[in-house]
């Protein structure tokens, strides 16, 4: 029999602490920050719900102006979009799963106010996840262009893409895709039949008009904030090189977040309101690996999102 081979004990020291002065490896802060019950995403979830309901209720009974209407709904449906979008991912039950009734009950809450039924929204944005930047497979690649205002079209046609992408599923024979693709049809087409019906439909024209306007406005907004800022130029492709971070003051509020996109990409089971924690934690390793890491004031931030297409091309 051959002697197992010594090691000397002041090599394992050396290798113990070496190994202690590389700390938590990026997996391991990911878990350490995943799993819980997310309970700032339901208040999120239970006030944008409630205030939807209260400003749709007043536009019905006459109390509100349907631009004023328009104007809150678009606002709270933005802040909605987190909430849904967490639960496509299973973030806000975690590990607990006793509660993923709830969660599924806040992704058709949130998913009703986009007008976007909750299984066809996970469906399309796990399809973005898996092919991002793919020309031929990101439901989400339409909307790209040199800046913002350039690639306003493809941004606005985002929703053309994802009918395409559902009805490709469907034709395929994936299971609920046809369910799906038929919900999807109905949330984005009755609202805007009640809102034009030729004939006499009462108050309700005035909550649909409402509606289907807000929708669309803070689908803009959502397009800009999750598809066309985070992924710009839409040209690489690969874990660590098809999104980045890009930060301004206050962006973290104003984005919920999403400033640092590039973490929901690496790790998607991470809740929102962990990202910018786990991003300072592992930025310097991220970065060595090709993340892009921009870093604008905020007039600096408004004109390469807004401005032209030769200010944003230095982005």
């Amino acid at each position: 029999m051959m002697e197992a081979q010594q090691v000397e004990p002041e090599v394992v020291i050396e290798a113990q602490a070496e190994a202690a002065s590389e700390g938590p490896s990026e997996k391991q802060i990911a878990q350490e920050n995943s799993g819980e019950l997310a309970w700032a995403t339901l208040i999120l979830a239970l006030f944008v719900i409630l205030a939807f309901i209260a400003i749709t209720l007043m536009v019905l009974l006459g109390l509100l102006p349907i631009a004023v209407g328009v104007f809150f709904n678009t606002i709270l449906i933005y802040w909605a979009f987190t909430p849904l979008h967490e639960a496509s991912h299973g973030n806000i039950a975690g590990r607990h799963k006793r509660w993923r009734w709830l969660e599924t009950a806040v992704g058709w809450a949130t998913g009703i106010m986009l007008l976007v039924p909750f299984p066809a929204f996970r469906e399309i944005h796990l399809q973005h996840h898996s092919f991002t930047n793919n020309p031929e497979k990101d439901p989400d690649f339409s909307a790209r262009g040199p800046s913002f205002r350039a690639a306003f079209k493809g941004i606005a046609s985002v929703p053309l893409h994802y009918f395409r992408t559902m009805k490709e599923h469907a034709d395929a024979g994936r299971p609920g895709a046809a369910r799906n693709l038929r919900l999807g049809y109905l949330f984005e087409l009755l609202p805007l039949a009640i809102a034009f019906a030729p004939f006499p439909v009462g108050p309700i024209r005035r909550v649909a008009l409402m509606w289907s306007l807000s929708s669309i406005c803070a689908f803009i907004l959502l397009a800009t904030v999750f598809d066309w800022l985070p992924h710009h130029p839409h040209q690489a492709r690969g874990r660590y090189v098809d999104t980045r971070a890009t930060l301004f003051p206050g962006s973290g509020w104003l984005l919920l977040g999403q400033d640092v996109h590039i973490i929901h990409h690496l790790y998607p089971r991470i809740p929102f309101y962990r990202y910018k924690r786990v991003f300072n934690e592992i930025r310097a390793g991220i970065e060595g690996k090709g993340v892009k890491v921009e870093q604008w004031g905020f007039a600096e931030a408004i004109s390469k999102i807004f401005g032209t297409p030769e200010s944003a091309a230095a982005a």
